[in-house]
Parts: C-alpha cells; sequence; structure tokens
C-alpha cells in the first residue's frame, strides 16, 4: 500500500520540528502494537499521543488523531485549579466581584511533530508537542506589567478605619487577582518554578487580614427597634460581618417595625430603615426596605425578615466596598 501524500509529508514532520527545536519527538511515536501513553511532560514540552483507524479515508484519520491527541494535552493542562481558601463571607464575595475582570486566555493548539502509520494494522499514530517556553515568555511579561501597575499601592496607608483601606484598596484588587491568575498558569507550566515575593503578594495577604478584622457596630434609631436588635446582630454574623463595640469600622443604625396582625391584613410586613455612617459619623448609604412574611409572625417569619434585612446590608456593604474596583479592571 503506497502512503497517501499527505501522511508521507507529516512522516517527515518529526525530523522538520527536530531542526526547530523538537528533536526527538519522532522516536516518542509508539508502534501499532504499544499501548499509546498518556500526556506528558518533559523539558518543558507536553506530549500527547493518538491512534485511530484510516478506514477508508486516511486524510480524515490523520485529522481525527490529531485533534484527539491535542485534546489530551489541553485536557491535562486545562484541569481547574485548587479551589482558593476564603477567611470570611466578606473576602469571598468581595474577590468573587473582582475575579470578574480576569482576563480570558486559552491555550494554543499543540502542535503535529510526528506521525506513524502502520499499513499491516491500517492505523495512523500521531505526536502533538505544545512547547511552554513561549507561553512563559508571555506569561511573566502579563506578570510583570502587573505587578508594576501594583506599585502605586505600596505606600497605601495603613491608618484609619479598616473600611477605608479597604477601599483605596478596591482598585488593586482586580489587579492581585488577574496577577494570581497568571501566577497559577506559571506554576502549572512550570511546576519545580520558585515562587517570590512580589508587591502582589504583600496586598493579597494584606487584603485577608483587612476583612478579617472588619467589624460594625449597630445602634436602633428608636427604642422600639432594641427588641430586633440581639437576632439582627445574629443574622448579620451569619453573613459574615461581625458585630462589635471595640473598634469597630462602621456604625449601622436601623430601624425595624412588624405590621400588626391584630390590625393588619396579611400578608404581614417588615419596615426597615438602615442608615450606615463612618466612624467619623459621616453618611456612607442609607435605604429602606419592606419584605412581605406569611399570614401571621411566628418565630420563623420574624427570623425569616430579619435575615433577609441583613443580607440586603451585607450586599450593599459589598457594593459599597467595590465600587471603586473598576479603577484596577483594565487588565
Amino acid at each position: 500500500m503506497k502512503l497517501p501524500k499527505l501522511l508521507q509529508q507529516l512522516c517527515v514532520l518529526g525530523m522538520c520540528f527536530g531542526a526547530m527545536g523538537l528533536e526527538g519527538c519522532a522516536a516518542n511515536v509508539p508502534d501499532a502494537a504499544d499501548e499509546l501513553p498518556v500526556v506528558q511532560e518533559v523539558q518543558g514540552f507536553s506530549y500527547g499521543f493518538a491512534r485511530v483507524s484510516l478506514i477508508d479515508h486516511p486524510q480524515e484519520a490523520l485529522a481525527m488523531a490529531t485533534e484527539q491527541a491535542q485534546q489530551q494535552v489541553l485536557a491535562r493542562l486545562n484541569l481547574p485549579f485548587s479551589a482558593p481558601v476564603y477567611h470570611s463571607q466578606l473576602e469571598r464575595q468581595l474577590r468573587a466581584k473582582a475575579q470578574a475582570h480576569l482576563p480570558q486566555w486559552s491555550l494554543p493548539a499543540p502542535e503535529v511533530v510526528s506521525s506513524r502509520v502502520d499499513d499491516k494494522k491500517g492505523v495512523v499514530t500521531v505526536e502533538v508537542a505544545l512547547a511552554h517556553a513561549p507561553l512563559l515568555q508571555q506569561i511573566q511579561q502579563k506578570m510583570d506589567e502587573l505587578n508594576q501597575q501594583l506599585m502605586a499601592y505600596r505606600f497605601m496607608t495603613q491608618s484609619g478605619s479598616r473600611f477605608d483601606q479597604l477601599k483605596q484598596l478596591a482598585p488593586a484588587l482586580p489587579l492581585v487577582e488577574a496577577y494570581k491568575f497568571w501566577q497559577g498558569w506559571q506554576q502549572r507550566l512550570q511546576p519545580d518554578l520558585k515562587e517570590h515575593s512580589s508587591i502582589a503578594a504583600i496586598l493579597d495577604r494584606r487584603f485577608t487580614v483587612l476583612c478579617q478584622q472588619f467589624s460594625v457596630v449597630i445602634d436602633p434609631l428608636v427604642v422600639e427597634a432594641q427588641d430586633y436588635e440581639t437576632p439582627f446582630m445574629q443574622a448579620l454574623r451569619d453573613y459574615g460581618i461581625e458585630v462589635s463595640a471595640k473598634g469597630p469600622d462602621l456604625h449601622f443604625e436601623y430601624d425595624i417595625e412588624l405590621t400588626d396582625e391584630r390590625f393588619a391584613p396579611p400578608p404581614m410586613q417588615m419596615r426597615a430603615k438602615v442608615v450606615i455612617k463612618s466612624t467619623l459619623g459621616l453618611p456612607v448609604a442609607q435605604w429602606q426596605s419592606e419584605v412581605a412574611a406569611g399570614s401571621e409572625w411566628s418565630e420563623d417569619a420574624k427570623r425569616a425578615v430579619i435575615n433577609d434585612l441583613a443580607m440586603q446590608v451585607f450586599s450593599h456593604l459589598t457594593e459599597i466596598l467595590s465600587e471603586d474596583a473598576a479603577a484596577g479592571s483594565s487588565l
């Protein structure tokens, strides 16, 4: 059987790519009787192998084997990264908002470096390779650019409330998350690379500490609202907002009123007002809310509407803290 012209050309690709720096690739292609190896990572290259029956259309078989080998390499390298560890709900939510600005990036398709045809078995075996060096160069350039941008935050004040510090750090957070994104790819393509200290790592740790230590104090706007202080405080803590009178970063003033089921027709409603003030007493935000409940005020119904109010407070707080993040989202 005479090889089709396309297969004849691809069978010598190993020699061509050898001259370009992929020496020894052709020798890696197993015989038809051998078991195909899994994806291999050797000396800065990721190799993939695939074998397909020639059937009646050798060109289609070659294309199919090439695609399968490429997908093996990409599937191996595109495995999900380890889940990050968050130390508070506040940190989780703020980082999630910053991560929405992460760059879109995908690996290029590995190149065919050699192929082998077995006429007796009627199969074609293809080897592909993805070179890490040009990708690592591109990644390092991205990290250097981000590190340079983050240098503007190295002298950021550490005085004032943690709320003020988080607000100042907000534009840097998308840059920090982008740096970690590229660093993850760098470590995947070059696992033995030692991690060096960077301004991104310093700011990353500082952000975590600020979120961990962040706290608020709550004060009722009217005497009647004191009845809901304990459940409201617990609901805020369930959302990761620490409530403490010792060195708070914000003051939450609130009023909660539940409709009297003796006089009001169902459904019952909670009317609430929340005012957020800085440690200097300056207004940060305020809003009013109405939440419908059931036909009567059971303990579960009261707990549900107060939890809903706490969720609104948490949502407003994260929006306030991240509203300046867009300034650092041009990646």
